[in-house]
This record gives C-alpha cells, sequence and structure tokens, in this order.
C-alpha cells in the first residue's frame, strides 16, 4: 500500500483500490468498468489516475481501450434493453427514488433532507435500473433526459416546516413539547443537525466550562442564557430572529469554544466561514447558501462590518441572491446564523442603528491563567454532544417561548459600543439639544463639532454625517435674524 494516496470517495471502489496499491496493472484490468462510466465520471477517473500515475501509465492508450470496451459492448446493451421501455425505465426509478428538478438544478432525498447532486447521479440510477450488462450510454441519457423532464419545476418552497420545529437525525422536533416525529419526504428540508436526540442526555463538562468562564461575572446567568438561547437558534433552519452572536474577549479565556461546539454540534456540513467583507458580494457570499451557521473567527483588529450585505444577511426574511460558481444563480431565503469571535470591537460603518441592534454581545471577561488550563478540554466536550443538543434545545424552547427576544446581557456595552463608532452620534448627544423648532447656522455647527475633533472633517462630510442621523441640513441659504442669509441644520442647537 501507498501511504501518501488518500481514497477519493467520488471515485470506483476498484479504481481507489488500484490507486491506493500504486499498480497500474490493475488499471489495464478493469477497462469493463471504466467503459460503463458515462463521459463526466469517466473524465474525473480518468484525471484521477493520471494525477497518480504520470508518464507510467498512458491516458491515451486508456482512452482507446475503454472506447474499443464500449463500442463492443453497444450493440449487445441495445439489443438486451429493447425488451423494456426507456420511460418505463425511468417511471420504476422515481416510484423508488425521490429527486427534484428545480429550474434545472438536481436534488435527491436520503430519507431526512434534501441535497444538491448532478446529472450524473440520474445516470447511475438508470445503470442500476438496466444492469451493466443492458445499460449503454444512449439508454442511460434517454431514462436521465425523461426523469429530468418529469420532474421539472420553475419554482418550489422549501423548509415547508414550522418555525418551532427542528430536524434531527432521528427526526423532527417540536421544541415547545419536545416530542419527535418522522421525518417526511414533503417536509423539503435541506439541513437536518447530525445527531440523535436524548431527553436523558446532560453535558457536565460544558457547565464546568461556562462556570469558569463566568463564574465570577456578575451577569454571569444571562450571558450562559443568552448562549444557550443562540445554540438553540442554530438549530432552527430560518433566520428570523435577526441577531448575530459577537463574543468578545481577550487570548484564552474560552471564547473559542463556542465556534468549536457548534461546529460540532451542527455538523461540518452545516457550517461555513463568509468573511463580513465579503457579504454584499453575491459570489463570495454563495457559500452560506443553505447553511445554518457562518464562523467568523479571524477578525484583524482593523475589521470593519459595512452597512448593507452583514444586516441584509442577517435580519432579511425575502429572498436574495446567491451566484454559486459552476452552479448557477439562486435566489433563497438565507437562514444561517452569524457567529463574530474576536479580541477586539471591529469598525461598524453604518448610518443608522441597525448593525447595533442585532449584535448579541456576550462578553468573556476571565482570562484563565495557564496552569489552569485543561488540554484536553475540547476532546471531553466533544463525548457529550449528545447532552449539548439537549442544553441547546432548552435554549430554542426558551427562545420560541419569547418570540425571538433574546436574553441580552450586552446591551449597555453594544450601545456604548454604537456611541464611541459614530462620532456624529455622541457629538449630538452630549453637546447638541434636539428641538425640533430650533436650528444652527452650518458654520457654527461644523466649527463647534470641528473643535472637538483631533483631525478636523470637510465642512460637507460633517453635513452629510448629519443628514445620516436623519437630521434635515438647508439645501439653500435663508435670512436669519441679521438680516443675511445663512444655511441652517434644523432640529439641532449647539450647546
Amino acid at each position: 500500500m501507498s501511504a501518501d494516496y488518500v481514497s477519493d470517495p467520488c471515485l470506483d471502489e476498484e479504481v481507489n483500490d488500484a490507486l491506493e496499491r500504486d499498480d497500474p496493472k490493475m488499471i489495464w484490468a478493469m477497462t469493463a468498468t471504466l467503459a460503463t462510466m458515462d463521459e463526466e465520471d469517466y473524465q474525473v477517473h480518468r484525471a484521477a489516475i493520471k494525477a497518480r500515475f504520470g508518464d507510467r501509465l498512458s491516458v491515451t492508450a486508456l482512452d482507446k481501450a475503454t472506447a474499443a470496451r464500449r463500442n463492443a459492448a453497444e450493440p449487445q446493451r441495445e439489443a438486451m434493453a429493447e425488451e423494456t421501455p426507456a420511460n418505463d425505465v425511468a417511471l420504476a426509478i422515481l416510484a423508488k427514488n425521490n429527486v427534484l428538478n428545480v429550474d434545472d438544478t438536481l436534488y435527491w432525498y436520503d430519507g431526512t433532507k434534501w441535497s444538491m447532486t448532478r446529472a450524473s447521479y440520474l445516470n447511475h440510477l438508470a445503470l442500476q435500473a438496466d444492469g451493466e450488462e443492458a445499460s449503454s450510454k444512449h439508454r442511460r441519457t434517454e431514462i436521465a433526459s425523461f426523469i429530468a423532464a418529469k420532474i421539472y419545476k420553475r419554482n418550489h418552497r422549501w423548509r415547508n416546516i414550522e418555525m418551532y420545529e427542528v430536524p434531527l437525525a432521528n427526526g423532527v422536533i417540536d421544541v415547545r413539547t419536545m416530542q419527535v416525529r418522522p421525518h417526511r419526504v414533503e417536509d423539503y428540508i435541506q439541513t437536518c443537525v447530525p445527531w440523535l436526540y436524548n431527553p436523558n442526555a446532560q453535558c457536565p463538562v460544558l457547565m464546568r466550562c461556562l462556570d469558569t468562564y463566568f463564574g465570577g461575572d456578575d451577569q454571569g446567568e444571562a450571558k450562559i442564557a443568552a448562549l444557550q438561547e443562540f445554540f438553540g437558534y442554530c438549530l432552527m433552519p430560518h433566520a428570523r430572529y435577526k441577531r448575530a452572536l459577537f463574543c468578545l474577549g481577550e487570548s484564552d479565556c474560552g471564547k473559542s469554544t463556542i465556534p468549536f461546539l457548534l461546529r460540532i454540534l451542527l455538523g461540518a456540513e452545516n457550517c461555513t466561514a463568509v468573511s463580513v467583507t465579503a457579504m454584499d458580494d453575491e459570489r463570495k457570499r454563495a457559500p452560506l447558501l443553505g447553511k445554518l451557521v457562518n464562523l467568523l473567527t479571524e477578525l484583524t483588529s482593523d475589521a470593519m462590518i459595512a452597512d448593507g450585505g452583514f444586516k441584509t444577511l442577517v435580519s432579511t426574511e425575502e429572498p436574495i441572491l446567491f451566484d454559486v460558481k459552476w452552479g448557477g444563480v439562486f435566489m433563497d431565503i438565507p437562514i444561517c446564523k452569524h457567529v463574530i469571535v474576536s479580541n477586539s470591537k471591529p469598525g461598524i460603518n453604518d448610518r443608522s442603528n441597525g448593525t447595533y441592534r442585532r449584535l448579541l454581545l456576550v462578553h468573556f471577561r476571565h482570562v484563565i491563567p495557564a496552569g489552569q488550563q485543561d488540554t484536553t478540554i475540547w476532546d471531553q466536550l466533544r463525548g457529550e454532544v449528545d447532552g449539548i443538543l439537549s442544553w441547546a434545545l432548552e435554549g430554542a424552547q426558551r427562545l420560541y417561548a419569547a418570540a425571538g427576544r433574546f436574553t441580552d446581557p450586552g446591551a449597555e456595552e453594544v450601545e456604548e459600543y454604537r456611541q464611541s463608532e459614530n462620532v456624529m452620534l455622541s457629538f449630538v448627544e452630549h453637546y447638541c439639544e434636539v428641538d425640533l423648532t430650533d436650528k444652527t447656522r452650518t458654520s457654527q455647527f461644523i466649527e463647534r463639532f470641528n473643535s472637538l475633533q483631533a483631525r478636523k472633517w470637510r465642512p460637507n462630510a460633517v453635513l452629510q454625517a448629519v443628514r445620516d442621523l436623519g437630521y434635515e441640513v438647508e439645501k439653500h441659504p435663508t435670512h436669519s435674524v441679521d438680516g443675511k442669509k445663512y444655511r441652517h441644520v434644523i432640529g439641532l442647537k449647539v450647546c
């Protein structure tokens, strides 16, 4: 065996064995197997064989040998297949398999969820139905084409389940009652938490960790409750509660445990990592499509959360555009929740209060001394994932009962954060009186504002910042009490 080869699940088992044994002779002995593949599958196998053996095996000669096998078998296969019309075979396949064609994107149902697949999957089903001896490329194409046309739909409604339902490995659980029902094809869910629900499972290691992180914190209980509710939120295949978790703290405070646990709990296939700077781009945000959580653990000190993409993805209940490379363009309602883990607060470029309202801030304030850190703690946590699932479901139950209102221990800190990030808002709140019947000359307003800044702002920038807060700035000069014409900021009086 060759230790440097890792088996590829996309390849035929016999081909994988030959590549693992590093034996080109085995490839020549399986041209009959290669000949039964459609062109797409054959090219995938051909590329893997070429990459593995290089000059030790001529892929051109392999192409010729495979083609000869295919051509020799074609008349016999077609004759054998004449007994059963292709359309009848296709209907028999549909009777045994749940597949969908939504606007030329194929999906198949594995008993718990629907997943995207390729056209070669239909060819595979056709090959299985006819058998290798009777199948031919033309016959498989005919069967697959009939199936694709038969099941075609222009639009389709996904996630046909209730807000209080969570798909798990052993069924769909109602978080109101914690009762589990069987999966249904017509649920049309695309994500499923890959663990069984055990109502008696406990998670003592997690409880010990949380006590270490927050035991001496005045808001410790509220922070643990907020985390439990957000874990429950991440289980739900929707994002209607419009909050993103922000774990803030220095190194060695335990905050990195949160994304680790979510990745284990939800399954790696339900997680992604799309940066905040990529959320405005339809192509770059495509990995968010159908995922349960977006884990951001590498924010730099100069990171900036821009108004627009982040706020839309966290809070929209309308379909938005996802441009999947090699997969087409999709309109879908985002279900992905977002978790930000950082040592410092990123900059926020938001002219409103929208982004701040969506942050659920949990500040980890206790730094664990090096001598008290347990290097095996993550392995211990991995061993009680069924208990962590039960704990998270309790959070989902409480969150649903509260109509999506989270325990919010960081609300005051977020407000301070908002004021520190918005210089004009801070100026208005501390140095102005709000009076809709009053007004201040723009020149006086700009002078007073700039007197408090380390670096002077351009006049137009000052006035635009005022407009962004919702206050009116006169476009044209008007007469003042001294008879001269001035422009004014309406509704603010500088103290």
